[in-house]
């Protein structure tokens, strides 16, 4: 609501420009004001996907430009919310604020009090910088670019050149994310591509079971720390 408040005031004052430079100014202005409007839809896509999606198994798979593959597993359910990383699963238990860091290879892990659960009520960082990067191409002027199918879902495929490189991106019809994407330059190729999107009866299972792990409980240690 503020950004269209803002959006409404730069309008305002490009209608009372002095003559001289008005077509100039306003031409400036309105830029910035369309901007900021697809700022503020891209929020609003964020917020709607996140309300949509509140069971979900995601797995993705990036590949840099030397041929590295990183592979990240995030996972949200009624019992909270898990990221797979490597050998590493940071799991946040709803309701409880309990606060897991587990390691995958040695079975172990430590536990302690969060004090709020709700910044993992949504994506993480590392999944929505994936998910959402097409929004940054539409302001570089991507283009569609026909229509394709990935992991069996609708997608529309997008165009563009990001600093040289050729850039293509398939955007999932019903959540407006990036189910995949390419590069292609000087420097080499990198892509990203969803593996695994499930949606609905996910459960905490599906990536950690808390009773294969030793777990070292440290709430009490932060407490003493912090009092």
């Amino acid at each position: 609501m503020k950004t269209l408040k803002i959006i409404a005031l730069i309008v305002a004052i490009a209608m009372f420009l002095p003559t001289a430079t008005a077509c100039r100014e306003i031409g400036a202005l309105k830029n910035l004001a369309d901007g900021l409007q697809d700022a503020a839809d891209d929020w609003q896509k964020y917020e709607e996907m996140t309300k949509k999606l509140t069971n979900y198994k995601i797995t993705l798979t990036s590949v840099n430009s030397g041929g590295d593959p990183e592979t990240y597993t995030e996972l949200r359910c009624d019992e909270g919310y898990a990221l797979l990383t490597r050998d590493s699963i940071t799991y946040v238990e709803y309701g409880t604020g309990k606060f897991y860091i587990l390691s995958v290879s040695d079975k172990t892990g430590m536990v302690y009090d969060h004090d709020s659960d709700d910044t993992y009520k949504g994506f993480g960082w590392i999944t929505a910088g994936y998910l959402m990067m097409f929004q940054t191409a539409r302001f570089m002027g991507a283009k569609k670019d026909g229509t394709d199918k990935i992991l069996g879902r609708k997608t529309t495929c997008y165009t563009c050149v990001i600093e040289g490189n050729d850039a293509r991106f398939w955007i999932d019809d019903e959540y407006g994310i990036t189910v995949k994407f390419t590069s292609k330059g000087e420097d080499g190729e990198s892509s990203m591509e969803l593996t695994e999107f499930k949606t609905g009866g996910v459960k905490l299972s599906d990536i950690v079971k808390l009773g294969d792990y030793e777990i070292t409980d440290l709430s009490s240690i932060i407490e003493g720390y912090n009092g």
